[in-house]
């Protein structure tokens, strides 16, 4: 295998950077324009901040230990986008009518639904909530 050089290595981690500009601007002027909450730009963040971890941090310590704060933050986006997509495990729908997935009566899917959701969330905002400090770049 040969080696990863540093030229490459700026160059590639230059356009991560101008990507994430670019997405966080898009999603910064969406939101402004719309008053809308800013949750796209927030998770866009954390996607940037664990991408740039990722790349310039080691995943695991020199104590043997898993870098917990690209855990945490690769944990919080993934709690996220749990919490946006746990309605395909419950309703799909083929054009005309929805179904529900899991054979339950509507009440029950809905029940389902909405404790799996809440779960995610939660976990999302704990992760926040615990971490923020230590994603700090010299936390």
């Amino acid at each position: 295998m040969g080696e990863i050089l540093v030229e490459d290595f700026t160059k590639e981690f230059k356009q991560l950077c101008r990507a994430y500009d670019k997405v966080l601007k898009d999603d910064h002027a969406t939101d402004f324009k719309n008053l809308t909450n800013p949750m796209n730009y927030l998770i866009s963040y954390l996607k940037f901040m664990r991408d740039y971890y990722i790349l310039t941090e080691p995943l695991v310590l020199d104590s043997g230990e898993e870098n917990l704060k690209i855990a945490a933050l690769a944990t919080a986006v993934s709690e996220y986008e749990q919490y946006q997509n746990c309605i395909h495990k419950y309703y799909s729908f083929n054009g005309t009518q929805v179904i529900y997935k899991t054979g339950c009566t509507s009440e029950e899917v809905q029940q389902q639904y909405n404790k799996e959701r809440a779960f995610h969330w939660n976990n999302f905002w704990n992760l926040i909530r615990l971490n923020m400090e230590d994603w700090l770049p010299h936390a």
